[in-house]
Parts: structure tokens; C-alpha cells; sequence
């Protein structure tokens, strides 16, 4: 059998090729940690633009193989995107380039929105299914958006208008607010047997 035909088959499978740009993003997040520790920042800034770009990369990909529906990926897909802003973050705060109040609501919203759907899942047996708010997407992107504002002060020091980064952390903190929110009332109207 000629094994670089079933490679090419194998990549071609809707499953493969989207996932495998998201693990991509994965294997960024401990090498921008790496570099953060150790000071470099235009490195650390290049790692975080090469994640985000497979962020929009693996959303295309699957749109193109049809696989964009796929559960697992999409599930995958934005566990790979809260890892990457909830550990950048966590390592900006430590470093004092990101208020402590916006990564406590961010890092707080994700630990309860897994807790609580694993203890669901203990109690019921049954996952829950819910897609992405617009508020919630909003939220992530008003997240990496702090992210980059912080790096690139981090290379520049004071570039940044006080008021812009304090307004990009208000809409951050205020989408993350919102989206848990309704995660929250989704949640309760499932359990109780309501439809969204």
C-alpha cells in the first residue's frame, strides 16, 4: 500500500486537518508562557499572533472540508482559544500589565462554566449543548485584544492611552459578566427542561 497516499487520504478526513491547526494553537500557549517568563516579549508577541491566526485558520479550514459542524472540533476550538487568553492573562497579571479584577472575572467565568457543567454531567448523565453567544465572542475578542495591547506595551512602554486600555478592559470584564450570565440562565432553563 503506497503510505504516502493514505497520509494524503487521512488529511483529508473533515476531522483532521481543522483539529490539527488548533492543537497548533495548544502547543503556543506553554512556548508564549516560556517567553514571558524569560522576557521576550517581540517573541512572545510573534507566538501570540501565530495563535490567533490558527484561530482563524481552523475556522476556515473546517468551513472548506465541511467539517464546521463537527462537535468535537468546534468544542476543541474554543476550549484551545479560553486556554490561550485565560493562561496569557494569568502570566500578564503576574507580571503587572493586565489588572488583577479582569483575569479573576475571566479565569472565574471559565472554572465555573466547567465546574458547573461537570457536575451536571455527574448528577444527569447527559451533557449540556450550547453554542457561543454573540456577547460571548464579543468577550473573547475584547480578551485578546487586552492580550496584545499588553505585549506590545510590554515592547513599547507607554504607547497606550490610559483610556483606551481601560476601555478595552471594561468591555472585556462587561461581556465576560453578561456571557456567564447567560450561560447561567441557559443552563437553569436545560435543567428545567425549557428551550432557549
Amino acid at each position: 500500500m503506497n503510505t504516502s497516499s493514505s497520509f494524503s487520504i487521512e488529511l483529508r478526513h473533515p476531522r483532521v486537518l481543522p483539529n490539527l491547526i488548533t492543537a497548533l494553537r495548544v502547543l503556543a500557549i506553554p512556548v508564549l508562557l516560556f517567553l514571558l517568563i524569560r522576557e521576550r516579549y517581540a517573541a512572545a508577541l510573534s507566538t501570540f499572533i501565530f495563535a490567533g491566526l490558527t484561530d482563524w485558520l481552523d475556522g476556515q479550514v473546517a468551513r472548506y472540508v465541511g467539517s464546521d459542524a463537527e462537535e468535537f472540533g468546534k468544542r476543541f476550538d474554543a476550549l484551545a482559544d479560553k486556554a490561550l487568553a485565560g493562561s496569557s492573562l494569568v502570566m500578564l497579571t503576574l507580571i503587572g500589565s493586565v489588572p488583577i479584577w479582569l483575569t479573576c472575572l475571566v479565569v472565574g467565568r471559565d472554572v465555573a462554566l466547567v465546574g458547573g457543567f461537570g457536575l451536571i454531567f455527574l448528577w444527569t448523565g447527559r451533557t449540556i449543548r450550547t453554542k457561543p453567544s454573540r456577547v460571548g465572542k464579543w468577550g473573547t475578542f475584547f480578551v485578546l485584544v487586552t492580550v496584545s495591547m499588553a505585549l506590545v506595551e510590554l515592547l513599547s512602554p507607554n504607547w497606550l492611552p490610559g483610556l483606551l486600555g481601560w476601555t478595552v478592559w471594561g468591555l472585556a470584564g462587561g461581556a465576560t459578566v453578561v456571557s456567564g450570565l447567560q450561560y447561567g440562565w441557559r443552563t437553569v432553563a436545560w435543567l428545567w427542561g425549557r428551550e432557549d
